[in-house]
């Protein structure tokens, strides 16, 4: 695990927005969103709730985000 892939779930959860954590990381919502899937792999967990009209952390997701 690299802690630039914390980094990006950190700006992700901050912004609700694979747009703006790419923005921020700059690289592409595809990096995002692949970096994601690594970390829920590695953690065996998922971490976001993906919907077309609501984001939000799984209990997981949380846990993680506040550690």
């Amino acid at each position: 695990m690299q802690i630039e892939s914390l980094k990006v779930f950190c700006d992700l959860a901050e912004t609700q927005s694979f747009t703006k954590a790419a923005q921020i990381n700059q690289v592409t919502q595809s990096a995002v969103s692949q970096q994601i899937s690594t970390l829920e792999r590695l953690f065996k967990a998922l971490l976001i709730e993906r919907s077309k009209k609501h984001f939000h952390l799984t209990r997981e997701g949380q846990l993680l985000y506040d550690y």
